[in-house]
């Protein structure tokens, strides 16, 4: 595995409000896109990790040669409050390049009653003539017509949505923005088969539940797995298991520690085990390395999603720093510190080559990598009209340390309705490999 270059992280907090939650239920994993779950341990004031280099205390400020673009970049982001992990990319953005040049605003946290509100942050951007880009690190209910009258008086903006959940029309995002990243939520469940396979799977247990798979995303995923799997000689096993909104934690835990052992059993320790929901994903990783079993990856696939409540290890550190409220804040460790963390747990356990996951969270990295390419298209270096997708997958890559795989988004079922079957050159889905412990 490459070195990782990116430092992120995030923790799921709990979920907000009954509105928020089902304003987020298209998101791959139903109910949140976070990257860990400990619902039984209060999240900790958590900030990113920021390595960046020293830079010449005696260069002039004002030396607009040495600028690293012109004007200013906003990067917009759900607040602390969700969990959710884009809010920390904008810290390390606003470290790298300056406050004079990152600025961050914040979605209201009820997002689906606040339209006026968002509309109003996008308009206060938009009256600054030195905004040259505006990056939005959650594309949430309410964002298209947020930009409808910034797009009306300013078109030199260049415009990035990143979509973690869902909600908004895909068609329309694509028309507004200069250009849309998201996750491939369904062609997803076709590497995660492969990867069950390259581990060695000849069975792959996919736990759901009907709230979920009357979500047509998720169904689409799932259906897209039983194909695969039927291709690759996997034995595709569909099971039920209890949901945490209904049926709440303790019922769920109870049920994956008895049904997961009785399943590993009954079709042996080559059967790979796969679970839709966030908040069972550490449960899994506990059943798996008991039994000897395969966890090709997370819902929602990342280092710190399950993998470090199941493991025992923190991804947080005490940095010496106190908030208004006299609380020490906590900083989350950078990724290869967390990944080499869990690849030592899991060879103490001897279960190396039977889990992996993404090395990155794909939400930091669509964040990140959007700042990045506005800066070139500020300075000249990639196109003013279309996307330059080879310079786009270069600084994925580089960000996320594997190979990125960029599919442009066809305009059809299952993520909108509108169905013209018009492909988007500009709204690209994203996969990336994975990486095995």
């Amino acid at each position: 595995m490459r070195g990782i270059r990116l430092w992120d992280g995030g923790k799921m907090k709990k979920i907000i409000s009954a509105i928020l939650a089902i304003s987020i239920l298209l998101a791959s994993c139903g109910e949140s896109t976070l990257s860990t779950n400990d619902p039984g341990i209060e999240e900790p004031q958590s900030l990113l990790l920021i390595e960046i280099p020293d830079e010449s205390n005696d260069q002039e400020e004002n030396d607009i040669a040495q600028e690293p673009f012109e004007g200013r970049i906003a990067i917009v982001t759900g607040p602390p409050e969700w969990g959710w992990v884009g809010h920390l990319v904008a810290d390390q953005m606003i470290e790298k390049y300056g406050e004079d040049k990152i600025i961050r605003r914040y979605w209201p946290v009820l997002f689906a009653q606040e339209e006026e509100l968002m509309a109003q942050i996008i308009e206060e951007l938009g009256s600054d003539p030195a905004i040259r880009a505006i990056i939005i690190g959650d594309a949430v209910l309410n964002t298209n017509a947020a930009f409808e009258q910034l797009r009306r008086t300013r078109d030199d903006i260049f415009v990035v949505f990143c979509v973690l959940g869902g909600g908004e029309s895909s068609y329309d995002m694509a028309q507004i923005a200069d250009l849309v990243l998201r996750k491939d939520e369904v062609r997803i469940g076709e590497a995660i088969i492969l990867q069950a396979q390259n581990l060695g799977a000849e069975n792959f247990i996919h736990y759901s539940f009907p709230r979920h798979m009357n979500i047509p995303l998720l169904a689409a995923r799932r259906d897209v797995m039983r194909e695969a799997a039927e291709r690759s000689g996997i034995n595709f096993i569909e099971l039920n298991a209890p949901d945490l909104m209904s049926d709440g934690m303790l019922i769920a835990q109870t049920f994956l520690s008895q049904d997961i052992p009785r399943q590993i059993e009954l079709y042996g320790v080559d059967t790979a085990i796969f679970g839709t929901q966030c908040g069972i994903q550490d449960q899994i990783i506990q059943q798996v390395i008991k039994t000897g079993a395969i966890f090709p990856s997370p819902c929602d696939p990342s280092p710190y999603h399950g993998f470090p409540t199941a493991l025992g290890i923190t991804p947080y550190f005490p940095s010496g720093e106190y908030n208004e409220r006299g609380e020490e804040v906590m900083r989350l460790k950078i990724t290869s510190e967390v990944v080499n963390a869990i690849m030592t747990s899991l060879s103490d356990k001897n279960m190396t080559g039977r889990l992996s996951t993404w090395p990155v969270q794909h939400e930091t990295m669509l964040t990140y990598v959007g700042v990045e390419y506005a800066i070139k298209w500020i300075n000249g270096d990639v196109p003013k009209e279309g996307i330059d997708v080879d310079v786009l997958r270069s600084l994925m890559e580089d960000y996320a340390g594997v190979n990125v795989t960029l599919t442009p988004f066809t305009d059809e079922f299952p993520y909108v309705e509108e169905g013209t079957g018009e492909t988007f050159d500009n709204f690209l889905m994203v996969l990336m490999d994975f990486i095995t412990f």
